[in-house]
């Protein structure tokens, strides 16, 4: 297993090494992509909120693969993937972790100077932990990001 593993990480790595890394802004937060072409890993941080006296951070990993031309000039392309969202909220001394497995699906418009435009739309289940016990919240909770990435 553990040889598995390593064969598994190292073909990643080696994956990665000609991959192109890119930035982006989404609704309240912030991304990193690095892309291969076959696929793509993303790591986002969301803007810390501060709501009724509890303070809420979040972000999210996601693999993102490829979806194909959805125009004949290429700057409308979908992708898809699945990815998780985690978010941890503190309240009175007290505080949760929120942990959502999701499968997405993006569509993109691509302008020709490295900046593209994108909406996304996730769904999955979401469960919760923390000093009051924990458990699952929702079967299908919907998630949504509309944003632009900087290439």
């Amino acid at each position: 297993m553990k040889k598995t593993f390593m064969a598994l990480a190292f073909a990643g790595m080696v994956s990665m090494a000609s991959a192109e890394g890119y930035f982006g802004l989404y609704t309240l937060g912030a991304q990193y992509t690095v892309d291969n072409g076959n696929f793509a890993s993303r790591f986002g941080v969301g803007v810390p909120l501060a709501l009724g006296g509890a303070l809420i951070v979040t972000g999210n990993a996601a693999i993102i693969l490829p979806g194909g031309n959805l125009s004949n000039d290429g700057a409308w392309k979908s992708r898809y993937g699945f990815g998780t969202d985690l978010g941890f909220i503190s309240a009175g001394g007290a505080g949760a972790l929120l942990v959502r497995p999701n499968i997405l699906g993006v569509v993109e418009y691509n302008f020709q100077n490295g900046v593209s435009l994108f909406g996304e739309a996730n769904i999955g289940p979401a469960f919760v932990t923390g000093s009051g016990g924990g458990g699952l919240i929702g079967y299908a909770i919907p998630g949504f990001k509309l944003g632009v990435n900087f290439r």
